[in-house]
């Protein structure tokens, strides 16, 4: 892999967010480029799908090198995004690997929404619970490591549907629970969070077998 694809991590929010959710990870990623993706505003009202969300995505995204990191919906249009990568065939258009947060499981019911206290959910979060509800991976297997991480207090999707995705990467995914964390850990990353995307992101050569 180059040094230049070791530097870029490509962020996708979770359902009802946007880019602001990723805010404090140049902080926690020193040397790193984090880039977030917007995909509510900047034309993802229309793509009703994980794959039309991540070909929106593609499109408008000059260098799609890197490390891919989702979040609840964001995971499964990482996880798109990077099939369509391999799909393409340009080796330097590619992911060396994959992060998922909080992943749901694929064709399942959906995460239950974490409700506030006036138990109403944004337009946005309820389409993207839609198009979670609605997703078929395209590919059973990336040629990447896969790497998941769940909150131990994560009230929204359930460890083993979130542990599921670790089998589908190559050798090196592995399982990272975060003590003491909730659903949406991305928008505060502790030292956890932090520890995990360094050492992917110095590391992809190394092999571990996945939890």
């Amino acid at each position: 892999m180059s040094t230049r694809a070791t530097r870029l991590v490509h962020c996708f929010h979770h359902a009802g967010g946007g880019p602001e959710a990723f805010r404090r990870w140049p902080e926690q990623l020193p040397g790193m480029r984090v880039i977030p993706a917007d995909l509510e505003t900047t034309g993802g009202a229309e793509h009703a799908t994980i794959g039309a969300l991540a070909e929106h995505w593609r499109q408008s995204t000059s260098d799609r090198s890197g490390i891919y990191y989702g979040h609840s919906m964001g995971a499964l249009v990482a996880f798109e995004a990077a099939v369509a990568a391999f799909a393409d065939g340009d080796p330097h258009q590619v992911p060396s690997a994959v992060v998922l947060g909080s992943p749901p499981a694929p064709g399942g019911p959906g995460p239950a929404p974490a409700l506030g206290p006036d138990h109403a959910l944004s337009i946005r979060t309820v389409q993207g619970l839609e198009r979670v509800r609605q997703y078929v991976p395209s590919r059973a297997v990336l040629p990447i490591p896969v790497h998941v991480l769940w909150g131990e207090l994560d009230g929204v999707v359930d460890e083993r549907d979130a542990r599921a995705w670790t089998v589908r990467g190559s050798m090196g995914s592995g399982w990272h629970t975060l003590r003491h964390a909730g659903h949406l850990f991305h928008i505060a990353p502790g030292g956890d969070v932090s520890a995990v995307l360094r050492n992917v992101l110095g590391q992809e050569d190394t092999v571990e077998e996945a939890a």
